[in-house]
């Protein structure tokens, strides 16, 4: 346990409210059981204590998902190689460049296997430390708030957290990387999928601690260095591809001040545009069912000398996905959100107070998404701290500032 560690409470951002009163939502509107054969689609809301973080019953093998598939987008016709330049993975102009950001790191961190932690966005769990310094940040629907994925390659930090359990979703998004995955918990049909992915995932291993400044479960940190060592299979054989293609975002982009991505009861994450630090700023918008009151909150964390920062980022990827709630393959256990990621979707970029609007697409959970615009071009992402989003479908609202 780290005696000095960056948490200590005299600067933490007081927050209100706690989400207990869903529990008694949640009771009253019941909770639809899995069967032996079928799904379970029941809508409900997180409790404070995450009944799926809760152990189950003995793994049961996962079935295939049913699932509903996305709209079919119209497909765009395909062209050469476009014109715009393309920051190319490896040596331009001496720049290495991350596969994840874009940003210049150095040549050796390409072939180090990511280590990626869950981490809790629970009001108790706020503000986060260590999430900063991540490679890319991924936000994912959970039981009534998000969390989110912390992506460390070219970066570390020695105190990151609060962690949090694992959902299926995880696995979709870290199966083209192979990744190292540091959670807390998980329901044994959720560890059945993680045991047939390409992921090595690890409940609160060594490289984790709890701290006394919190009460649990929103007291588990990580220090990345430490972590890396669970995973035995070493460093990739050859640099990761890059993620995306970088480049760029067009002159003729259209603005874009204020970006909210709604989620059911009335949880609501907004992206604002901040002209004189060139980023967008986080915050979130928390409603407590039992008083009705609805509290927007600037997001914050906090860095390794304990001081409150806005949570803010260069450039925005948002993909609009179909969410459903399951507990697929399992005899009994909690229902939880899963993300449809294979098919195609909406994607928005935002980056420089700008949009652009085009696809997402995917064939298989083992390949990374393909951002394309409607001409079929790739969608360019500035290099830079990189916030994705995997957001309700129809459910991204932008304000263009507009007079």
């Amino acid at each position: 346990m780290h005696s000095n560690s960056p948490y200590a409470h005299k600067q933490r951002i007081p927050l209100k409210g706690l989400l207990a009163s869903i529990v008694a939502f949640v009771l009253l509107t019941g909770v639809v059981a899995c069967s032996n054969t079928s799904q379970s689609t029941l809508a409900t809301v997180e409790p404070s204590e995450d009944p799926a973080d809760l152990p189950a019953n003995p793994t049961v093998e996962p079935m295939p998902m049913a699932t509903p598939a996305p709209t079919p987008l119209p497909s765009p016709t395909p062209i050469p190689t476009p014109t715009p330049t393309i920051f190319e993975q490896g040596e331009i102009d001496n720049i290495t460049r991350s596969p994840f950001n874009g940003l210049a790191v150095n040549e050796e961190s390409l072939i180090v296997r990511p280590v990626v932690v869950k981490i809790d966005n629970h009001e108790e769990a706020r503000p986060q430390s260590g999430i900063e310094l991540a490679d890319m940040m991924i936000e994912v629907w959970v039981e009534g708030i998000t969390r989110y994925l912390a992506v460390f390659q070219a970066a570390d930090a020695d105190f990151v957290g609060p962690i949090r359990s694992m959902r299926p979703t995880d696995f979709a998004l870290q199966n083209p990387w192979a990744s190292l995955f540091i959670h807390s918990g998980g329901q044994d049909w959720i560890k059945a999928i993680a045991d047939a992915s390409t992921v090595r995932e690890f409940d609160e291993p060594p490289g984790s601690f709890r701290i006394g400044a919190r009460p649990r479960p929103w007291n588990l940190y990580g220090d990345t260095n430490s972590l890396r060592t669970n995973d035995n299979r070493g460093s990739y054989s050859s640099p990761l591809s890059p993620l995306w293609e970088f480049g760029d975002m067009p002159d003729d982009a259209a603005i874009a001040e204020e970006v909210l991505l709604k989620y059911w009861f009335d949880y609501t994450t907004s992206w604002y545009w901040n002209e004189e630090e060139f980023h967008y700023e986080k915050s979130t918008v928390d409603r407590y069912s039992a008083s009705g009151e609805v509290t927007n909150q600037p997001h914050y964390y906090l860095d390794p000398n304990n001081n409150a920062h806005r949570i803010s980022a260069d450039t925005l990827i948002m993909l609009e996905t179909l969410y459903f709630l399951t507990c697929y393959g399992c005899e009994s256990g909690a229902n939880v959100p899963v993300a449809e990621t294979i098919g195609s979707g909406t994607a928005w970029v935002f980056h420089g107070g700008k949009m652009v609007k085009g696809y997402w697409s995917r064939s298989s959970e083992r390949e990374w998404f393909s951002l394309t615009l409607d001409d079929g071009s790739p969608m360019l992402i500035p290099p830079g701290r990189i916030w994705m989003t995997l957001s309700r479908r129809d459910n991204v609202i932008v304000n263009q500032g507009l007079d």
